[in-house]
């Protein structure tokens, strides 16, 4: 059946756009309207169209459409409980809707809700209309609802989130102290450009004297920005749209992808936070009695495979196609690192391979916390001996300046 992409507003005076299956454009418009929602566009979407659409004409995102994790385990827990209590999918729906305290959730629930009507399975329907939720949510949704084991993914799913959010608001938490440096060692030099320098040059002009060159430099910044503050937030909006473009264009993802793993001290942290994340996809596959090949699949579909991770991940899922351990066609992949290597062997060979993998999270979720921590708590010692110099000179050219003045005036 053909697949209609559509934009509109719906009744709220809310942006709506996503995809449709309809026999036809009019069933597909009228399906839509019956919804509340006015069309201002609609096409048929193919692959080969979506290919030749160009980045340009895409919509640019802001920041991410995703939901903080948190929020999302707050979801999963919810679900667990309505599958665990074997309500229908609507009715599941329905109550998910109406108790959410996020208007995303809520919309999100709402237009599942209508694909269901339309006679959609649910799991099926949800990622249709997802612009929300991880990949990997909605990869153990349609697991769950094939193998019945729904309510059993969900927890461990929620429980996941939950680590993830914590880890998040110890990041953000220890980012605050060095913003405000930050913040406050621009606010200090915007009072020197505009208040302080003006202020000691006419003295310097009286005298006939020259001004410092330190003092000189910050006139003439106050000046262009003074003079030009149009131009400048224009030409700071435009490079800010600029770079946006670019970094959701699908080349530089891709690159972006693959070299984030070069990257020196970030690097292995975002290496093992991905080998985490397969880990606990397929360890979690495996509990709902995916075989090892099919998990390592599914693992791989939800968390992408733009990468050499997830590209050892689908080597060694084809391997066991080909009656040859997964564990032998890690050790072609030179990123992973030692201790998932031996103890994948171990659990592949000892059938305790879901005990193993939790081990691998354990150990490598440990060692990128304690990685974390201390490039954050260089982050403040560093950023301030840095501002501090630099806020330092300054004040120095400046007293230097008032020093001048005083013997200009005796």
């Amino acid at each position: 059946m053909p697949e209609f992409f559509y934009k509109g507003i719906d009744q709220a005076g809310r942006n709506e756009n996503g995809s449709l299956e309809a026999s036809s454009e009019k069933l597909a418009f009228d399906t839509l309207s019956s919804r509340g929602i006015t069309v201002f566009e609609l096409s048929e979407r193919s692959l080969e169209t979506e290919t030749k659409t160009s980045w340009l004409l895409r919509d640019i995102q802001f920041g991410s459409a995703r939901l903080p994790p948190g929020e999302q385990a707050n979801v999963a827990e919810l679900l667990a409980s309505l599958f665990r209590a074997k309500l229908a999918a609507t009715e599941i729906i329905r109550i998910v809707a109406s108790t959410t305290h996020h208007a995303e959730v809520r919309r999100h629930f709402e237009r599942t809700g209508q694909r269901v009507a339309d006679g959609v399975q649910f799991s099926y329907a949800f990622a249709a209309e997802n612009r929300s939720f991880s990949l990997l949510f909605v990869s153990f949704l349609k697991v769950g609802d094939t193998a019945n084991t729904a309510p059993l993914l969900l927890d461990s799913l929620a429980e996941h989130l939950r680590t993830q959010s914590a880890t998040d608001r110890k990041i953000t938490s220890a980012l605050v102290y060095p913003m405000i440096l930050v913040l406050a060692a621009i606010a200090l030099t915007m009072v020197v450009v505009f208040f302080l320098a003006p202020s000691l040059e006419p003295i310097f002009l009286a005298a006939g004297q020259q001004t410092p060159t330190i003092l000189s430099a910050c006139l003439r910044v106050g000046d262009f920005l003074s003079n030009y503050w149009l131009h400048s937030l224009l030409t700071t909006i435009a490079f800010v749209f600029s770079v946006i473009a670019l970094v959701q264009s699908p080349a530089l993802k891709t690159y972006f992808r693959t070299a984030r793993f070069r990257l020196p001290l970030v690097g292995p942290m975002a290496r093992d936070a991905l080998i985490v994340q397969l880990c606990v996809a397929t360890r979690l596959l495996l509990l709902s009695g995916e075989p090892l090949l099919a998990a390592l699949r599914g693992a791989v579909a939800a968390m992408g495979d733009n990468d050499r991770i997830s590209e050892a991940f689908s080597e060694a899922s084809e391997a066991l196609e080909q009656g040859v351990s997964a564990a032998s066609a890690f050790r072609a992949y030179p990123e992973l690192p030692g201790v998932f290597l031996e103890l994948f062997e171990v659990g592949e060979t000892t059938n305790t391979l879901p005990d193993a993998l939790n081990s691998i999270r354990e150990v490598l979720s440990a060692q990128t916390e304690v990685r974390a921590q201390r490039l954050l708590s260089l982050i403040t010692p560093v950023l301030t001996l840095v501002l501090g110099l630099g806020i330092g000179t300054l004040i120095y050219a400046i007293m230097g300046a008032v020093l001048e003045i005083n013997e200009i005036a005796f």
